[in-house]
């Protein structure tokens, strides 16, 4: 039999050390090392750093895995992907649904059960009086020999008549389901009841008092400049309480980002002044921050849409224009289905913020706006309403800060939100100064000098700061919060509380630190981490109706607990 014995090479007995490799795979070795010296690093160093030191947080975030991160490469093995509305409620929870795509290809509401008025009890009939008790006629046969030692008696008194009861109060009507906010977790933190001026309005329109509206108006920057978040609150209100029209549109927008929805709306022949730019010389900017400047041919429509029953935006029943006077103002015509009705000369001796209104009776309508010559005009939106119900402004600025009000002149910024007679007025501002260097000293000074612009022009009506949507960015390999919005939302928080208005965190209710990520996983927000898509948008809106129907239930229960 054969025998195989091992032959001897001279490098048998000594340390191996990579002979008889490519050079190639030495290196490749090398970098295999290297790595893994590299990964250990942070694991090995940061127990030895104290433990609320900031280099000790830096160094920690170079550990490749930490416990609460999915297990290594356990994406690589996922089988299915969880279809949308699965990854919708992991982000926003099994209560919040997304509305299906119509026709048109945007995004609907579901109509919510919201709302249960109690028919009024019918009039109690008023008791009867008290029939009074005549006085006892006193005995004139008796003479003064024989007349008793007391006195007579005297009549008794009249019963009185029981006190009517006290009417019921009417709010005890109206009752709002809990499935309205079911599933929210964050409120609106409200301390002074800075909602309770909105509140009171919203009522009233709940009891369907003739002539009432209950206005919100949301301002914000990108993030709502598409009209996504606030036609999706709209929706939801006016579905639930009453159609009270589209509300405040500009006549001219100064980029192709801003969008209207529930109305068909068009402009040509502007120019714009933006208060984000400080463009304009006299810090007039009407409602919405952005002026449409105009001469002959200039025009702007708005058209009410068509769709099924319980579509919103189907009538309107009242335009108003907000414009300037000023010297050498030219003519402004405005157009009712195609028939023109008014002729406003806007020329005058001195500037003076005017409006010009037109009723026409509820239904569908076209109203256009138009230079008719004469000179420039300065119009600075238009506001298209019904007679009763609830409105929705979505006012959003493209590149807008919050402390860019400033540049509004003050008389201007008073007579421009008292001619608007809006009752909430919502600010939500902070993803564009993510990018800013000013302190946060410097920011809370200038913010507070902002919101009270905001107070005394809302003249005690409601008062709303919201935080920002959460703004994400990519550390190591997870998504996370941009640091400084923390510090931003703070901020927004302590000076809305401490001037009287009320505080929403939108970014706590979308799920906190890095939900953005998340959210876009589920096609709820854009890549950027900093937008929501049009799905997201609705989602936003929802989330908003359901903490005002919170609030407002909470208001209900407070002002009935007596009765």
């Amino acid at each position: 039999m054969a025998e195989f014995n091992e032959v001897k090479t001279p490098d048998m007995d000594e340390p191996w050390d990579g002979q008889g490799l490519a050079p190639g795979a030495r290196v490749a070795m090398l970098a295999l090392a290297g790595a893994a010296l590299a990964i250990a690093v942070p694991y090995l160093v940061t127990p030895l750093m104290p433990a609320d030191s900031e280099a000790r947080e830096i160094v920690s975030d170079y550990r490749v895995w930490v416990s609460d991160d999915p297990a290594p490469f356990s994406k690589m093995f996922r089988t299915s992907r969880p279809d949308e509305e699965e990854l919708v409620a992991e982000v926003v929870g099994e209560h919040v649904t997304i509305g299906g795509v119509g026709a048109d290809g945007e995004v609907d509401v579901p109509l919510t059960p919201s709302l249960v008025i109690d028919t009024p009890a019918p009039a109690r009939a008023p008791a009867p009086e008290p029939v009074p008790v005549p006085a006892p006629v006193p005995d004139t046969t008796s003479t003064p020999d024989t007349a008793p030692d007391t006195a007579p008696a005297p009549a008794p008194d009249t019963a009185p008549a029981p006190a009517p009861p006290a009417p019921p109060n009417p709010l005890t009507r109206i009752h709002i389901p809990a499935s309205s906010y079911e599933g929210l977790e964050v409120f609106i933190e409200d301390p002074a009841g800075a909602l309770r001026h909105f509140y009171r309005k919203l009522a009233r329109v709940a009891l369907e008092e003739e002539g009432v509206v209950a206005r919100i108006s949301h301002f914000g920057d990108s993030a709502i400049a598409a009209d996504g978040m606030p036609s999706a609150t709209r929706r939801l209100l006016q579905r639930t309480f009453g159609d009270g029209g589209h509300g405040y549109s500009l006549a001219a927008a100064s980029n192709n980002w801003y969008r209207r929805k529930d109305i068909e709306w068009s402009s040509r022949g502007f120019s714009t002044e933006v208060f984000i730019s400080d463009q304009s010389p006299d810090g007039r900017y009407g409602f919405g921050g952005t002026a449409a400047i105009g001469y002959q041919g200039a025009r702007a429509s708005w058209r009410t849409v068509s769709g099924p029953e319980g579509t919103v935006g189907t009538k309107l029943s009242r335009l108003r224009v907000p414009y300037l006077a000023h010297k050498g103002g030219g003519r402004l015509a405005l157009f009712v289905d195609g028939e023109e009705k008014l002729v406003i000369d806007t020329a005058a001796d001195d500037k003076e913020d005017r409006v010009a209104e037109i009723e026409v009776p509820d239904g569908p309508h076209t109203f256009e706006l138009r230079n008719v010559g004469g000179g420039k005009t300065k119009v600075y939106g238009a506001i298209l309403e019904r007679a009763a119900g609830v409105v929705v402004d979505g006012l959003g600025t493209i590149g807008a800060r919050d402390t860019r009000w400033l540049n509004v002149d003050k008389d201007h910024m008073k007579w421009a939100f008292a001619s608007r007679e809006t009752d909430l007025a919502v600010f939500m501002y902070g993803g564009n100064q993510l990018e800013d260097k000013v302190t946060m000293e410097r920011y809370e000074r200038s913010l507070t000098e902002v919101v009270q612009r905001w107070k005394a022009a809302l003249d005690g009506r409601s008062c709303l700061l919201m935080s920002p949507i959460d703004h994400g960015e990519r550390r190591r390999g997870r998504v996370r919060t941009v640091e400084r919005q923390v510090e931003i939302m703070a901020v927004q928080k302590k000076v809305a509380l401490a001037e009287g208005c009320a505080w929403f965190s939108l970014y706590e209710a979308m799920g906190g630190d890095g939900a953005i990520g998340k959210w876009h996983e589920a096609g709820l927000a854009e890549g950027d981490l900093a937008h929501p898509t049009a799905k997201g948008a609705v989602v936003l809106g929802q989330i908003f109706f359901k903490a005002l129907m919170k609030g407002f239930s909470d208001y209900l229960a407070a002002e009935t607990a007596s009765q």
